[in-house]
């Protein structure tokens, strides 16, 4: 039967209030099937944490949890960030006092449902093979030594990321190679190596409202991807790479002040632009070498005048504020 427990660093956050101490547990033993939920987790539980915990993880010792019982589609099990009331949403800050020799997580397991949480100086955000309806929701990792999310080449269905950040990522902010995932509002920035590897040889990944800034390439796309109001600016090499000769659809997406191209990929790549911009790519827009462009509707190369570097939005008077057009199929 599901259950709600109530988590800190200490574990003497219990119901609702702090002081009562039913159903308390530390974070730790909520993801390992411990001491105190060995025979209660089940699919559908609920781990609420206190706001501003924070969780030193010592990578030293090997990974920090390793869940080991999945939810369902209707039942997922859930771990929320809250702070004097559960609706307000807490961050809960798991740091690595090690310098990041181990993963946090090993992850082999369906749907779970992770939000408001910051990781800082852990090695990755290891999510495992065959994760099915994984959730991430608010969730940040900054400094890390390797790729921030990363489920690898898995062979899971459904993962979805929202208003995720990866900062100063020492290898790939978003390594995601699932079946079916959805990243929208997610961050990339200063990642040593790419902001966005999405999707393999046999399936894309879908993107909305997506940012990779100061990366070495902003986006990597492999299988059949779509990106979405997605923005590379100030990358050191390109903004846009289509791997493997496959197709990508880009609407409403801007590469801006790259190193090489805004968009470019490996021989016979195909593209569909709608309503993109390109401004300042030192190689120039698409490179029409390896990539045939079936449509390039509207484009826009103008300056488009963003807020401020790295915020991405645009100013008042932006040019390419309106200026598609509409498109029917």
């Amino acid at each position: 039967m599901a259950a709600i427990f109530y988590a800190d660093s200490a574990g003497t956050q219990g119901t609702g209030t702090g002081v009562d101490a039913t159903n308390a547990c530390t974070m730790k033993e909520f993801m390992e099937d411990a001491v105190i939920l060995h025979t209660a987790r089940a699919a559908g539980d609920i781990c609420y944490v206190k706001n501003g915990t924070t969780i030193t993880y010592d990578g030293s010792s090997g990974v920090y949890a390793t869940p080991a019982v999945s939810g369902t589609s209707t039942a997922p099990v859930r771990i929320i960030g809250y702070s004097t009331t559960i609706a307000d949403g807490g961050i809960i800050e798991i740091l690595d006092s090690s310098g990041g020799s181990n993963v946090p997580y090993t992850w082999d397991v369906d749907y779970w449902h992770l939000y408001n949480h910051k990781y800082t100086d852990i090695r990755r955000l290891d999510l495992g093979g065959a994760n099915n309806g994984l959730l991430l929701y608010n969730i940040e990792i900054v400094n890390a030594l390797d790729n921030d999310f990363d489920p690898g080449a898995g062979s899971g269905d459904c993962l979805t990321f929202i208003n995720c950040k990866s900062t100063n990522s020492r290898g790939t902010g978003f390594f995601i190679r699932h079946r079916a995932t959805r990243l929208i509002n997610c961050k990339a920035t200063g990642a040593n190596t790419n902001g966005f590897e999405l999707g393999n040889a046999s399936y894309g990944a879908f993107a909305v409202g997506c940012i990779a800034y100061d990366c070495t390439d902003g986006f990597q796309i492999s299988g059949e991807g779509e990106l979405v109001n997605c923005i590379a600016d100030s990358n050191s090499a390109n903004g846009f790479v289509i791997d493997d000769d496959r197709f990508t659809t880009f609407v409403n997406c801007g590469a801006t002040n790259n190193g090489g191209y805004g968009i470019t990929g490996a021989a016979n790549s195909f593209a569909f632009i709608l309503n993109c911009g390109s401004y300042l790519n030192t190689s120039g827009f698409v490179n029409t070498t390896n990539v045939t462009i079936l449509q390039n509707i509207s484009p826009q190369i103008t300056d488009p005048k963003y807020t401020s570097a790295g915020v991405l939005t645009l100013q008042s008077d932006s040019p390419w504020i309106d200026a598609g057009n509409g498109y029917n199929g």
